[in-house]
């Protein structure tokens, strides 16, 4: 079977996504090819696919991971509740999209939801120092 372009673009474009540099694609096709080559361009249509499935894995897998800390955070801010025991993303939506301007995180990719984590931290750390304040001013500060 002949290697199609659509791999080529496929392959190339996870190694973009994920930010591998030169020696990690390398060693990414020896691994693939059995020891046989190092350079993308040798690989068979069957080493190809292989490769992308491998990259495409550890892709799905970072944006999992990316989507349940943005998850977490939410959760800890109030922008996801539970109501009658299922969480109601509607206010996490509202936020995604005046933050990423799409419809939900479902929706994002990588580096959107990279920038949806920034800003809910930023969010929770501010309504964390506000709390912290609030507790000094008051009644209940220890130092007075």
């Amino acid at each position: 079977m002949q290697r199609l372009p659509s791999q080529n673009e496929r392959f190339h474009g996870l190694i973009g996504k994920l930010g591998m540099d030169r020696d990690e694609k390398k060693e990414l096709v020896r691994e693939v090819s059995a020891g046989r080559c190092t350079s993308s361009a040798d690989l068979t249509a069957h080493e190809m696919q292989k490769a992308i499935e491998m990259l495409a894995g550890t892709y799905d897998s970072r944006i999992a991971r990316m989507a349940a800390k943005a998850r977490a955070i939410a959760q800890d801010i109030g922008l996801i509740v539970i109501k009658e025991g299922k969480p109601d993303y509607t206010a996490m939506n509202t936020f995604v999209l005046r933050t990423c301007k799409k419809p939900n995180m479902f929706q994002l990719t990588y580096d959107e939801l990279r920038y949806l984590i920034t800003a809910l931290e930023k969010w929770r750390d501010n309504k964390t120092k506000k709390v912290v304040k609030e507790v000094f001013k008051g009644p209940l500060n220890p130092f007075r």
